[in-house]
């Protein structure tokens, strides 16, 4: 696990800023110790577990409604 840890310390360095969410999916974003990791690394971000099999619709609802939201609080 501490190459895991070791490569999304690695993308969070490589980002401008930091994520309001991350977005997991697919198989792996079942695992209890993937979430764990993820939130360890970006404390601040919403970490959104989805479904496996509607990841990408799932992940493109919720970046709509969180536009949506900045839209309307502007």
């Amino acid at each position: 696990m501490s190459l895991l840890r070791s490569l999304l310390r690695q993308a969070g360095a490589d980002m401008d800023e930091a994520p309001d969410a991350i977005y997991l999916t697919g198989g792996m974003s079942r695992s209890p110790l993937i979430k764990t990791l993820v939130t360890e690394v970006f404390p601040h971000a919403d970490v959104v577990a989805g479904n496996a099999s509607l990841g990408v619709v799932s992940g493109l609802a919720h970046v709509a409604s969180a536009r949506t939201e900045q839209m309307v609080e502007s």
